[in-house]
């Protein structure tokens, strides 16, 4: 399959996602007595989900409590190759329900299936695509990373919707495995 001609003649699947991370917190002087008591409800919920999640044994332990830091960095080595296989089906999973309503086109299941068998580069390549469209790849992304992590992954996201993807379709000059570098090369200097 050549992702480049898909992905060239076939337009983004959304192209205006909300690039703001999954939480932002407002600062104190503009909040209103209801909107603290939200903010209130919103912790202790969250302090009540990681008490619960550290009473699990560790192999129940959810997939998003997983923390590895520099995510974006080690989904390019061998060792999370099934990771990241994972993580594109799965995109591609919440795209369809999304952005077509849980009835999957023939290129999205094609897709799907080419993840099966695609090399490490088509997967990362596929990876990044997704990323830059899917909310719940970026949300995951985020939880899987130290949370010091979030600015540096929201100015990465930044750059890949408004500088390397739209670089990559528009011009042949950039290969797949340039694409890669350059994304990686991103985050690094993000």
């Amino acid at each position: 399959m050549n992702l480049r001609a898909f992905f060239y003649t076939n337009p983004p699947l959304h192209a205006h996602l909300p690039l703001q991370l999954a939480k932002m917190s407002m600062p104190s002087t503009c909040q209103t007595k209801q909107s603290k008591r939200r903010l209130d409800l919103q912790v202790d919920t969250q302090q009540t989900t990681q008490k619960e999640t550290l009473k699990q044994p560790p192999d129940q332990t959810p997939a998003s409590t997983l923390n590895i830091p520099d995510f974006l960095l080690y989904i390019h080595e061998p060792e999370y190759d099934l990771l990241l296989r994972e993580l594109v089906r799965t995109s591609l999973t919440s795209v369809v329900q999304v952005f077509f309503a849980d009835k999957w086109p023939q290129i999205a299941s094609d897709l799907h299936q080419h993840t099966y068998t695609a090399s490490r580069q088509d997967c990362l390549l596929l990876f990044y695509l997704m990323l830059n469209v899917d909310a719940d790849l970026k949300k995951k992304i985020t939880l899987l990373d130290k949370p010091q992590n979030r600015a540096k992954i929201g100015r990465f996201l930044y750059d890949l919707k408004h500088t390397l993807v739209p670089t990559f379709y528009t011009s042949e000059q950039i290969s797949l495995g340039q694409f890669l570098l350059d994304c990686q090369d991103a985050y690094i200097i993000s």
